[in-house]
C-alpha cells in the first residue's frame, strides 16, 4: 500500500491502548473531512494535488495505529479499517 510509505515506522510505539484509540479517532475525523472535500471539489486533479498527499498518510497512520493495537492485544481497536478514494488520480 503506497499509503504506508507516507508514514514513519514505529511512530505509535509508545502510545498505549487508550491513546491509540484517541489518535485513531482524531484522525478518522479528518479523513471524513478530506472525503467530504474532495466529493465536493469532484476534480480528481484538484483531488489529487489538494487532498490526496494527506489523506494518503492519515490512512497510512490509521494503519500503523491498528497494527499497534493488535501487537499490544488492545480490547478495542483504535479506528476501523481504512476505505479507498473513489475518484481520486493517484500519481
Amino acid at each position: 500500500m503506497f499509503s504506508n510509505f507516507l508514514v514513519a515506522p514505529g511512530k505509535y510505539v509508545l502510545y498505549n491502548c487508550q491513546q491509540l484509540n484517541v489518535a485513531a479517532t482524531g484522525n478518522q475525523t479528518r479523513m471524513r473531512e478530506l472525503e467530504a472535500l474532495m466529493a465536493k471539489s469532484g476534480n480528481g486533479l484538484v483531488n489529487a494535488m489538494a487532498y490526496q498527499p494527506e489523506y494518503l498518510q492519515l490512512r497510512g497512520e490509521l494503519a500503523d495505529m491498528q497494527r499497534e493495537g493488535a501487537d499490544k492485544k488492545c480490547k478495542t481497536m483504535p479506528g476501523e479499517k481504512p476505505r479507498p478514494v473513489q475518484g481520486a488520480v493517484i500519481r
